[in-house]
């Protein structure tokens, strides 16, 4: 019983081996394959892709030292056997027309690795839609005929395929890209001064246009390592957040520094409209053609890549007027840092680049929206307003007097009225005139009463008594002055009770105030004047002397005559 149970275990664990090597041999040989295939290691070039040429390098390198050989195949069809030296080989493969399945294997071993799909266009082939989605294009340079032209440009002496011959070789000798040599530009780029071409370009092929190793900044980065940081800015300029450097920047070199295309302004209108420069009034830098003395390049933290925000940035240059500015009353714009709210940073027909050609247009439509039009749109406009001078009177940009008036007061008025400041000098001024206050009595941009006064008041000597003639009197005075018939409180001017405002003003040929009056200042006490002008030819002089308890006048349109508030004079005495 006991050899019988050894009997059958015996089958069972041979049976079981035989079922493990059938399955684990194949697993051997699979292995064993696997790493036959790995031996051939293909570098150029990859698979689904288009080319634009007949021809393609195949260049790869090989592990297994006993291959002696490498077998090319395009669609099952033998096309190329090439060499293996030194652990490397290169074949230079014709293509047809189309889809070319490529296969590369051992020539003395049956080894290979995966197939390869290359798509050759040609002017009669059209890319089916499939393959133009899945496929890429590859861009090939210029391939030699033969394995044995590999040593043109590389050292074989080593097994190391990258291994160039330096100093022998260059890529901008006579016979291949001479227009980028060197000496060809005043200011080279790096690589391009030390042959170095393939640090920027693959020397066989890729899927980058002109070979290039990758496309855009990423590639300018790979040695300007700094740049990728510096250039995170908030405001990018427009090539830099592209990845476009070359847009600006020669890659091979330039007569300009930095290996720029143009220099200065000119290299900017490459893109940006070159009108910048055609005003009558030029800003500096822009007249000089710099404009990166305003502008970064290639980003900044400030819109437009200003080097600088607001002000700031005007002040980089003209430092005397941040100072200025420091005033008491400063204009809203220079206040904000705003310059731009006036001035155009290029070039204007204005004088000082600023934005209107005069002081109406720029105030008034920019920002003080009607209020110049209420100086100018009316019947007697102020001078300055009319002709569009709001700077005559406003500093703009900042003062130590409110309203940004160069000067306060009547002395900004005596600026012009220079034959005002000596008749005001009298000995007896009208109380704005003692303060100065010139506006209490004249809108300084312009009214519809004459004089440019802000209310109401007869231009005329003699005319009928209305109240709304003397709005501007009125003001400050009581109108009751000239409505009472009597009064003992209302005015000194009376004859007992008798009110001699009303006596004068309220007659049929009735007098304005200033037929007595002068409005600025006089030299007889109650700013009585010196003389009324009776026609444009003939003038009368007043003659008015004061009393304790009244007065008398002497003046050509009535006898002399005397009033007193105490003791009333009979009308007959006059």
């Amino acid at each position: 019983m006991f050899k019988k149970s050894i009997s059958l275990n015996f089958i069972l664990l041979s049976f079981s081996l035989l079922i493990l090597l059938i399955l684990v041999v194949p697993e051997i040989k699979q292995t064993e394959a696997a790493v036959e295939i790995s031996a051939i290691k293909l570098l150029i070039p990859r698979s689904n892709i288009v080319v634009m040429r007949k021809s393609v390098s195949i260049i790869g390198t090989v592990s297994d030292e006993g291959l002696k050989g490498i077998s090319i195949l395009i669609n099952n069809e033998p096309r190329k056997l090439a060499k293996v030296k030194n652990g490397m080989f290169y074949a230079n493969l014709s293509l047809d027309p189309g889809l070319n399945k490529i296969t590369i294997k051992g020539e003395e071993k049956d080894v290979g690795i995966s197939t390869l799909d290359v798509f050759y266009k040609d002017a009669g082939t059209k890319i089916p839609p499939d393959i133009n989605k899945m496929f890429t294009v590859f861009y090939t340079h210029d391939t030699v005929e033969k394995e044995s032209e590999c040593d043109q440009c590389h050292d074989f002496a080593e097994r190391t395929f990258n291994k160039m011959k330096k100093g022998e070789i260059s890529c901008t000798s006579e016979q291949c890209h001479k227009s980028i040599s060197s000496k060809a530009y005043e200011v080279v780029h790096g690589p391009v001064a030390t042959d170095a071409c393939n640090a920027c370009h693959t020397p066989h092929g890729s899927v980058n246009k002109f070979e290039l190793v990758t496309t855009g900044s990423p590639l300018c980065y790979r040695c300007h390592t700094d740049k990728e940081a510096a250039f995170a800015q908030s405001y990018i300029h427009g090539p830099v957040g592209g990845g476009d450097c070359i847009a600006c920047h020669d890659p091979h070199g330039s007569k300009f520094k930095f290996s720029l295309r143009k220099w200065g302004a000119e290299l900017c209108y490459m893109c940006h409209q070159g009108n910048k420069a055609e005003g009558k009034y030029v800003h500096g830098p822009v007249a000089a053609n710099d404009c990166n003395v305003c502008h970064n390049p290639h980003g900044s933290p400030n819109r437009y890549q200003l080097e600088e925000a607001g002000a700031d940035l005007c002040y980089m240059c003209h430092q005397e007027k941040k100072a200025a500015f420091q005033k008491e009353f400063v204009h809203q714009p220079v206040a904000k840092g705003e310059c731009s709210r006036c001035h155009t940073a290029h070039s204007s027909d204005n004088k000082s680049q600023l934005l209107k050609p005069n002081g109406f247009e720029l105030c008034n439509e920019l920002c003080h929206v009607g209020e110049g039009k209420k100086g100018k749109n009316v019947k007697v406009p102020h001078p300055p307003v009319a002709q569009g001078k709001c700077t005559e009177c406003h500093d703009a940009h900042g003062t130590d007097i409110k309203y940004h008036l160069f000067r306060a007061g009547a002395e900004l008025c005596y600026e012009c009225h220079q034959s005002m400041k000596t008749r005001v000098l009298a000995k007896y001024p009208h109380g704005p005139v003692i303060q100065g206050d010139c506006v209490a009595c004249h809108n300084a941009h312009g009214s519809d009463f004459t004089k440019i006064l802000i209310k109401e008041f007869p231009k005329d000597f003699y005319t009928p008594f209305e109240v709304i003639k003397y709005e501007i009197c009125f003001n400050c005075h009581q109108k009751t002055v000239v409505l009472d018939e009597f009064t003992t409180t209302l005015t000194d001017f009376r004859n007992g009770s008798q009110n001699l405002h009303y006596a004068h003003v309220n007659r049929k040929k009735g007098r304005s105030c200033r037929a007595c009056h002068e409005m600025h200042s006089s030299d007889q006490e109650k700013h009585i004047r010196k003389e009324i002008p009776f026609s444009e030819f003939w003038s009368y002089s007043i003659l008015f002397t004061k009393t304790p308890t009244g007065g008398k006048c002497v003046v050509g349109c009535h006898k002399p005559r005397a009033y007193d508030r105490e003791n009333a004079i009979d009308r007959k005495e006059w």
